[in-house]
């Protein structure tokens, strides 16, 4: 592999030192993800309405969402689903579940940077903590971008509530929305409309 390349850029099908495979669950068979953060279609029969026809074992490209987390698309029985790798990798090597009494963890990347999805780079923690790391980073939080209004949206979630917060021209103004409303996250009372105007006027 060429040492320029980043670890999601490497299609070959040929093991990096040290790489660990294991099924994907729900698609046991048809997918697994590595502990490098990889993910492969495993070789199989497939009905193509016609007949079956055996599939070659690929490594799958991975695209960037709009929050910069690195995407694959899973299909069985004919549907088809997008995943966030790091969470792929948590489930299948941290023992992460997304349901249950882990309804409140996320899974955290310990440098910040998105596209490293290394199993030993990622943590299972609070979303609080999740966010309060994010704050203190240097890195811009809490803005995701519209592709059909071109525009930067800003929203937080605070006891269970979804907040939508504005669009934004641009990306830090988003981010610093998110950071204001998540410092004054105490004076929320359960009246969205109240909690926005309080932080139009800080």
């Amino acid at each position: 592999m060429n040492t320029s390349t980043k670890i999601h850029e490497n299609l070959s099908l040929e093991n990096i030192n040290g790489e660990i495979w294991k099924d994907i669950p729900y698609y046991e068979g048809y997918y697994q993800v590595s502990n490098f953060g990889r993910v492969k279609s495993l070789s199989r029969k497939i009905w193509n309405g016609s007949g079956y026809f055996k599939s070659k074992e690929k490594i799958l490209k991975q695209s960037k969402n709009s929050e910069g987390y690195l995407m694959v698309s899973l299909s069985r029985n004919s549907i088809l689903k997008s995943y966030k790798i790091h969470v792929l990798v948590a489930i299948c090597f941290l023992n992460h579940k997304q349901k249950g009494s882990t309804k409140y963890k996320v899974v955290d990347h310990k440098d910040n940077i998105r596209y490293n999805n290394r199993f030993d780079n990622l943590q299972i923690i609070s979303q609080s903590e999740n966010v309060r790391k994010e704050i203190k980073s240097k890195y811009l939080i809490g803005a995701i971008y519209d592709l059909k209004l071109n525009k930067w949206r800003s929203q937080i979630t605070i006891k269970g509530d979804n907040i939508y917060l504005g669009l934004f021209n641009k990306e830090h103004n988003a981010s610093e929305m998110f950071k204001r409303a998540y410092e004054n996250k105490d004076k929320y009372d359960g009246d969205k409309k109240a909690f926005k105007l309080y932080l139009r006027y800080l």
